[in-house]
C-alpha cells in the first residue's frame, strides 16, 4: 500500500494535460458523471495508465484517478487539520507542536483512508503519513 501511495503522489505531480475531454476513454468518462453527475469546473489529465479529473464538487475541489475501465482507484482532497480524526489531529499537534500545519490531504479509496500532512517550521519542512492512528516521517527536508 505504501508504494501504491508514493506513484500516486508521483503521478499527481507529473501528470500530462489532455487538449480536451474527447481523449478520455468512455468508460471513465459514464463512471465519473454517474458517481459527480453535478461536478464542476473540471479538468482532465492523464498519465501512468491512469485518468486524473479535478473538479469541484459540493464547494470542494476533489482530485479523483480511474483506471482506463472506469474503476475509481483513489480520491484525494485538501482537508482541514480539524476535518482528521481526532486521534491523528491530537498526535500530530502534541508530537509536533514546535511546527505549523501548512497543508493536509485525504486520500480515500474502497479500503482505506490515509492522510499527508505538510508540518513547516523556521528550519524544516516534514511531511508525515498516518497509519491507523498514528504517524510517521515520509520525508524531511531543510530550508
Amino acid at each position: 500500500m505504501k508504494q501504491f501511495f508514493s506513484l500516486l503522489l508521483l503521478i499527481v505531480l507529473s501528470t500530462t494535460s489532455f487538449a480536451n475531454d474527447t481523449s478520455v476513454s468512455p468508460n471513465v468518462l459514464q463512471s465519473f458523471q454517474k458517481t459527480f453527475s453535478t461536478a464542476k469546473e473540471v479538468n482532465w489529465t492523464y498519465s501512468k495508465d491512469l485518468y486524473k479529473v479535478e473538479f469541484v464538487y459540493s464547494s470542494q475541489h476533489i482530485s479523483a484517478f480511474y483506471d482506463a475501465d472506469g474503476n475509481l482507484v483513489v480520491l484525494a482532497k485538501n482537508i482541514l487539520s480539524t476535518q482528521l480524526p481526532l486521534l491523528l489531529e491530537n498526535n500530530l499537534k502534541e508530537d509536533y507542536c514546535g511546527y505549523w500545519i501548512a497543508d493536509v490531504i485525504e486520500f480515500s479509496t474502497e479500503d482505506d483512508t490515509t492522510y499527508y500532512a505538510t508540518l513547516e517550521n523556521g528550519n524544516e519542512k516534514v511531511i508525515m503519513k498516518s497509519s491507523q492512528n498514528s504517524w510517521s516521517v515520509t520525508k524531511k527536508i531543510k530550508k
